[in-house]
């Protein structure tokens, strides 16, 4: 219990502190000095990234909705229709009839050859739901094409953190892209392959860096970690990884001594290097800074500290890279 000798001092601190920071709430009190929000935020910067991202995602999501809603009112109201009008017109008027051939032939393609009327007839409103989706999608990028439209909606980033790893790239790239990834994943093999594609157009304005990220369900992914940080040791770290994805299927103890051998590496030193604790313990330490972003799922990546997970089309991601470059240039 606080005597009550003590409760004006108490009160006079907590005074003098607010008129200090007045602008600035806390979000607790510990033996009566203040967590301040700013501290907070900072605390929580990173570690809530993953949610402020899914966040983000969604508020784009609505952005996009209201963008499109007042692209189509004004356009309907330029060429003096109602909005469903200018739907008719535009969209639905323009979507090619789906014939009973069609949802006949994809039925068939699926493996089905007895198939009911109901089953023909719920093809042909799938399709003709997709088609106007696709026209109404092509309708809509044409109008923000014609229209001056810019998303201000910041976006979370990582803050305050620099990612050390295998990087390749100049070192003051304006797009900076941070990789977690696991050898023993399809779609990491996919991504990189991608990656390595975008790298050759954007040569002199992307520093990729690589994070191990190795998955529980993957067996050999952590071996296979490892092993490119013992081909690091003798400056083969590139190699091994293309190796390591090009030959993912034959990944074994056993394989990685031959993908060495292929990558030119001293093949005692490689093993010797596998014997020690510091390869597991390289791995251990990205796979801990994965896990306090919010990462769970592989490929994951950072482009000038937002976060994305999943693999992209070589197409999405140069469009990424191009709107981190206008952001750049902006500044």
């Amino acid at each position: 219990m606080i005597k009550k000798r003590m409760l004006p001092m108490l009160l006079l601190a907590a005074s003098c502190f607010s008129l200090a920071q007045p602008n600035v709430p806390a979000v607790a009190w510990i033996d009566g000095v203040p967590l301040l929000r700013t501290e907070f935020d900072t605390f929580t910067a990173n570690q809530l990234l993953r949610l402020k991202s899914d966040l983000y995602a969604a508020e784009v999501a609505i952005l996009d909705e209201a963008i499109e809603n007042r692209l189509l009112a004004a356009e309907a109201k330029h060429q003096n229709i109602t909005v469903k009008d200018l739907i008719q017109r535009e969209v639905t008027g323009k979507i090619p009839k789906v014939s009973e051939a069609e949802a006949r032939a994809v039925l068939e393609n699926a493996g089905k050859r007895d198939f009911s009327e109901a089953s023909l007839e719920s093809v042909m409103s799938d399709l003709a739901r997709r088609r106007a989706a696709t026209r109404r999608a092509e309708y809509l990028i044409a109008l923000r094409q014609e229209h001056d439209v810019k998303i201000l909606l910041p976006a979370p980033r990582v803050t305050g953190q620099i990612f050390k790893g295998e990087s390749v790239g100049p070192l003051k790239a304006p797009v900076d892209i941070v990789e977690f990834s696991d050898f023993q994943c399809p779609f990491c093999g996919s991504f990189s392959m991608t990656l390595n594609e975008v790298l050759r157009v954007y040569e002199d304005k992307v520093r990729l860096t690589y994070k191990h990220f190795p998955l529980p369900i993957h067996p050999q992914a952590e071996k296979a970690a490892q092993a490119s940080v013992c081909a690091a040791e003798q400056g083969k770290f590139w190699d091994m990884h293309d190796r390591l994805f090009a030959e993912q299927r034959l990944l074994a103890a056993a394989a990685f001594k031959e993908i060495a051998v292929r990558a030119d590496l001293d093949l005692p030193v490689f093993e010797a290097c596998l014997r020690k604790q510091s390869p597991a313990t390289s791995v251990a330490r990205d796979f801990a800074e994965g896990l306090a972003l919010g990462i769970s799922a592989t490929p994951s990546f950072l482009i000038n500290g937002r976060l994305f997970t999943g693999a992209r089309s070589a197409a999405a991601l140069k469009e990424l890279i191009d709107t981190e470059l206008e952001l750049v240039g902006r500044e």
